[in-house]
């Protein structure tokens, strides 16, 4: 008769030969898995299936179980990879280190065949409130820090709801603190500064930003007042201890503008402009708007501006009242320059203003 003791010495060593099995490395291939809570793995493990044919393989299979009467207030993760320890390589640099890595697979089939669809990571959705539950917010996917990176294309393709008010993309830009001085910080930055390459051929237009404008329908008739495709909402702000010495709600650096349908201005139009009254006659004033004076018993003046060529249309106004220089006759612009010519010589030095236009 076996004694207890016995028993229990059959019962260990029967264990730790388990256990032992468990630790070893192994990279045979596994018909099917079952996870023990409270075994610790401490070698590396490989998990490959077998080659299966005519079946509809799936390599790892968990399922979630509807627990019931979780912990109150208490984060319940179904997967949880708890990753966030020290690893220490030997000397040397590593060109990338990703913690988790996922490589694409490749699809093939026996014969011709359509795939419409193929993602290497799919998530269905973000996580539903069921009974009693209220969501505040829900993500499909929450990346709660650091920067992301995307090195391929990115589509966003939102999926069409009714009853709600959908935004497809949205950005909330952070109130950032101590920024780091004199540095420009930007929210957003399109960074298209390359060279782009084409085979030969002409392109008929070719819009590195492209906004499509969209229809607008409702189900019974109603209006909307306003419609834009862009809007703008305003210049930046100054905000505490801060001076802007100009704000711009559009800033087109450099490079010609244009706006083939019509224009509305609905504010003032302010011009680069640079005031040389102050000394009549013939002035250099390289600017699209100024103000120039024609002199004393001069009935012109004759202004050199590098924005002018002889098709230019440069519209002139007087901001004097002089006694005998009262109309301007004629504005003549040439290659980077032109002439105001008035009615009469002038009694006292007569300012005119400018703004050219091409």
């Amino acid at each position: 008769m076996t004694t207890p003791r016995a028993l229990i010495a059959a019962i260990g060593s029967t264990l730790a030969s388990a256990r032992a099995a468990i630790d070893a490395p192994d990279t045979s291939a596994i018909p099917g898995m079952t996870l023990n809570t409270a075994q610790t793995v401490t070698a590396n493990k490989t998990w490959t299936p077998g080659v299966l044919a005519a079946q509809t393989p799936i390599a790892f299979h968990l399922t979630g179980a509807a627990n019931t009467a979780n912990t109150a207030t208490v984060e319940c993760p179904d997967v949880y990879l708890q990753l966030n320890r020290t690893v220490q390589f030997a000397t040397g640099a590593v060109a990338s280190q990703r913690a988790v890595k996922i490589l694409a697979p490749t699809y093939a089939f026996v014969g011709a065949s359509t795939i419409t669809t193929a993602a290497t990571l799919y998530v269905d959705a973000a996580p539903a409130a069921g009974a009693n539950a209220t969501l505040t917010n829900s993500w499909a996917l929450w990346v709660d820090a650091g920067n992301t990176r995307l090195d391929g294309g990115l589509a966003l393709t939102p999926a069409v709801v009714a009853g709600s008010v959908p935004t497809a993309l949205s950005l909330v830009g952070a109130a950032n603190t101590t920024n780091t001085a004199t540095t420009e910080v930007p929210d957003v930055l399109f960074n298209l500064g390359r060279t782009v390459e084409w085979a030969t051929g002409a392109i008929t237009s070719q819009r590195f930003v492209k906004i499509l404008a969209p229809t607008i329908a409702f189900v019974a008739g109603s209006t909307v007042t306003n419609a834009a495709t862009l809007y703008v909402d305003a210049a930046p702000a100054a905000g505490a201890n801060a001076t802007l010495t100009n704000s711009y709600s559009v800033w087109v650096d450099a490079g010609t503008t244009r706006l083939d349908g019509t224009v509305l201005f609905n504010g003032a139009i302010t011009a680069d402009t640079t005031d040389g009254s102050a000394a009549p006659g013939a002035i250099e004033i390289n600017k699209p708007s100024g103000k120039c004076s024609v002199a004393i018993g001069a009935a012109s003046v004759v202004v050199t501006n590098s924005f002018v060529t002889a098709a230019s249309h440069v519209i002139c106004t007087l901001q004097f009242v002089d006694a005998t220089f009262t109309q301007i006759l004629t504005v003549v612009p040439g290659a980077g320059s032109f002439t105001i010519t008035g009615n009469a010589v002038a009694t006292a030095a007569t300012k005119v203003a400018f703004l050219v236009v091409n």
